[in-house]
């Protein structure tokens, strides 16, 4: 059994020495603005030389992450941190955006590329279709058993695949990259690195309030074992904004319990480490398979404190606070100053508020104390409030020191060189038993007014500038005079022997990259002239075209009836399927089950086209010789993405994500000449989840296989704000959360009307639709023609709205049509 991988997370280079110094096999870490934790510090560019070479000698692998999504203007800017991470030494990319893949597959072959758990992988289709693009691993979806997770890893392995699975850190409510309800709700969009982490908020449902999408963490201890068993090949801690002590506690712990290494710690002991960090209390549910109200907590706040006392009486005057039994904390060596928290009990059962911090300086009579507070005070300290302490982390002091002056070193080398007439420059670099040799291009030739000597050549080949290496000594294995040797050839082979020790490049490639992207925008994929040039619009449409999403026999027919527009329907089953004159539409995020179900249809359904939003789907349509559309669920914000997807045969468009604005569908018409579209009137589906977040009103309280098939209910909640969502569990779904008000950019028909672009309507009957509002089906039919009908009429006249609409739509949303991605 090869040994296990403990991935952990670095959000600054505090955290990054923590990781190294609790013994860590790799470190995840971003940098500028194109990885999904921008609210972490980060690290600098200029960090990464010095990164990998603290990497090299320790033995840990340092991995980017580029797991946003990306709009088309963000490419230029991107391809930038891609040389610079490359030529500094960085060999593996964590990636989201499919248009990132296509050009880390397309253009840097040495890159590791590493598929993010925000792609949603929860689906055996899903890895086979990402190992035709180079994919060296993939993050499992967190919703993942650990039978699937056993199953998926043995699958992987035949592909040539590594797998990685979160075991500790917080948990989404949502599938990873499904995720719009920060996005939608506060314009801070979890797929660009901004999660305002609304799950973590109070709501009301009914008459009750609480954390009803408050996940507990994530801690999988218990399953380490079984996890090595099967081949997982790396584990993932999260947590890039958190702090070094979690870091280093989180860490060690993992790293203390696999590899079959010898602990005369106990199980007790390894989860007081983890309790002693950030968490908001544990659970394994997913990995057990064991789906309950469980794993939900009543409380958003630290659980790492511990309760000590409470509070008799506090005065601000004289600074001393009274308690009602001695604060004595187990683990400390010496008892003041101690650091503590002041918490309020609320009247919700199991919610308390903070009040402030500070220190406990020194014991003034029998349970009184000096008390200094600290930061900032949110209200009174009164009679009955908390007093909690947190539990010393497991760091040592001398471990603590280092990370407070962390400092990067070089890997130290031995140069060898030669340089003999006729032969070619030759340059060897050895470290420990890594051994690199490169060449000139050129042979080299007696110099006819100037020649070099020795201390010359020293003198070039040493600029490693920033470089991770560091030469050390410097040996001529041979040395003819009178030779000319440019000290151009001198840094050719320097700069090449870096990239080789590495295994990397040692020039960047972006405008090669862009070249080869304007020749793409010159001309399509179906080999057609792009619709833009110069910035004016040279389109062949005469108007703007329609295509509908429906999920009722009747409308769908009504609408074939009176348009010649697009029809996608909703596929539910093969029985209810109403014909092959429709296109049929398939969900991002599915059960195993129902998955097996959809692609035996695309593979013998009488119809020509498909609307996929799970890649799982795709060999399934290209196979059958079925033209399709990559939905939105694909979340497709760049001309790069559409490349990747037209690599596929029978790809004929592209649906533009929700979380895509004015200026993404701008430069996507401007850059491809494929069809594109675009989401004009839907419902703003804010997350997909495998909880129950109906309250288990079946009375089973357990979310197994038969909820995804069996199961229908709605249930309205409001946030803080006011905010209304919809909560929505239909039949062949999991649980979906909807915002209350429908998505409706009307600006986009102006906007986007000679550009070719199709606009697609959500005209779909949702249960909710029809409780909440109390109306027939009968009734909602009869509006939904109506809308049809204004709408598409507005399309092909988009000077000309018409107050029907307003009638029709009252309650709606732009989204971030208008921001774009934020």
């Amino acid at each position: 059994m090869k040994s296990i991988e403990i991935l952990a997370p670095s959000g600054d280079v505090s955290s990054m020495f923590a990781a190294l110094e609790a013994g860590a096999d790799a470190v995840y870490f971003g940098v500028s603005d194109y990885n999904a934790r921008k609210r972490a510090k980060n690290i600098e560019l200029s960090d990464l030389p010095g990164i990998v070479s603290e990497c090299a000698l320790r033995g840990a692998k340092p991995y980017l992450t580029l797991n946003i999504l990306v709009s088309s203007g963000e490419i230029s800017p991107l391809l930038d941190v891609v040389d610079t991470a490359l030529t500094a030494g960085i060999k593996a990319f964590i990636v989201q955006d499919y248009g990132i893949l296509y050009i880390l597959n397309k253009f840097y072959p040495e890159a590791e590329i590493h598929i993010s758990t925000q792609a949603t992988t929860h689906l055996e289709g899903q890895i086979d279709f990402l190992s035709k693009s180079s994919v060296s691993r993939i993050n499992l979806a967190r919703e993942l058993s650990i039978s699937d997770i056993c199953e998926f890893t043995a699958f992987a392995h035949k592909k040539g695949i590594e797998t990685e699975v979160f075991v500790h850190g917080s948990y989404c409510l949502s599938y990873s990259g499904q995720c719009y309800l920060s996005s939608y709700l506060e314009g801070q969009s979890g797929n660009r690195g901004l999660c305002a982490q609304l799950c973590r908020r109070l709501y009301r449902k009914s008459d009750k309030k609480g954390y009803f999408l408050n996940l507990k963490d994530n801690s999988a201890l218990v399953h380490a074992g079984k996890l090595e068993e099967c081949g997982v090949d790396s584990l993932k801690i999260e947590g890039r904004i958190k702090g070094k002590e979690y870091v280093y506690s989180t860490v060690k712990t993992w790293k203390n319990i696999t590899g079959g290494r010898k602990n005369t710690l106990s199980e007790k002991d390894h989860q007081k480490n983890l309790s002693s960090v950030f968490n908001r209390g544990f659970t394994s549910g997913y990995m057990e398979n064991n789906i309950t109200s469980k794993m939900f907590s009543a409380n958003p706040s630290d659980s790492s404190f511990i309760l000590l006392s409470e509070i008799l009486s506090y005065s601000a005057d004289r600074r001393i606070l009274e308690t009602n039994t001695p604060v004595e904390p187990d683990s400390s060596d010496s008892l003041f100053p101690l650091n503590i928290m002041i918490k309020r009990v609320e009247r919700l059962p199991g919610v308390s508020r903070f009040i402030c911090s500070g220190k406990i300086i020194k014991e003034e009579g029998y349970c009184k104390y000096h008390f200094e507070i600290a930061g900032k005070l949110n209200g009174k300290i009164l009679k009955g409030d908390s007093v909690y302490i947190k539990e010393l982390p497991l760091i040592a002091s001398d471990t603590e020191k280092t990370l407070d002056n962390p400092c990067f070193r070089k890997i130290p080398l031995d140069l060898v060189i030669s340089c003999r007439e006729g032969e070619f420059f030759t340059l060897t670099l050895n470290h420990g038993e890594r051994s690199v040799t490169v060449y000139s291009d050129e042979k080299l030739v007696k110099g006819k007014k100037r020649t070099a000597t020795e201390e010359e050549v020293c003198k070039q080949i040493s600029r490693f500038g920033t470089s991770a290496l560091q030469p050390v000594n410097i040996i001529f294995s041979s040395f003819d005079e009178n030779l000319f040797i440019p000290s151009s050839v001198i840094n050719r082979v320097r700069r090449k022997a870096v990239s080789e020790f590495f295994e990397t490049i040692y020039e960047g490639r972006k405008e090669k990259v862009l070249e080869s992207f304007k020749t793409v925008s010159g001309e399509g994929s179906n080999g057609e002239k792009c619709r833009q040039k110069s910035g004016s619009y040279e389109s062949t449409f005469s108007d703007l075209k329609t295509a509908v999403i429906v999920d009722n026999p009747d409308l769908a027919s009504f609408i074939e009836k009176r348009s010649s527009c697009e029809i996608f329907y909703e596929f539910k089953d093969n029985t209810s399927f109403p014909g092959n004159m429709f296109i049929p539409v398939f969900p991002a995020v599915m059960d195993r089950r129902y998955a097996e179900e959809c692609i035996d249809f695309i593979k013998n359904g009488d119809f020509n086209k498909v609307l996929i939003n799970n890649t799982a789907m795709i060999d399934a349509a290209s196979g059958s010789g079925k033209e399709w559309i990559a939905g939105r669920s694909l979340n497709i914000t760049n001309f790069a993405a559409v490349e990747f997807f037209s690599q596929f045969k029978g790809f004929k468009g592209a649906e533009i994500s929700p979380e895509a604005g004015k200026a993404e569908a701008v430069q996507l018409m401007e850059k491809t000449s494929s069809n594109i579209y675009f989401p004009l009137y839907s419902r703003a589906k804010l997350m997909t989840t495998r909880q129950c977040l109906l309250g288990y009103r079946c009375g089973k309280q357990v979310s197994d296989e038969n909820c995804w098939s069996r199961c229908c209910g709605t249930e309205k909640i409001t946030d803080v704000k006011g905010k209304k969502l919809l909560v929505e569990k239909r039949k062949d779904s999991f649980t979906e959360l909807y915002d209350s008000r429908y998505h409706y950019p009307f600006d986009a028909v102006s906007d986007l009307k000679k550009s070719g672009i199709t606009f697609v309507l959500d005209l779909r009957i949702f249960p909710d639709i029809l409780s909440v509002n109390n109306k027939s089906i009968e009734k909602e039919i009869e509006e939904k023609r109506a809308l049809f009908d204004v709408l598409s009429n507005f399309i092909k006249n988009p000077d000309q709205k018409s107050r029907e609409i307003d009638n029709l739509i009252k309650i709606t949303s732009i989204g971030n049509y208008r921001n774009g991605l934020l």
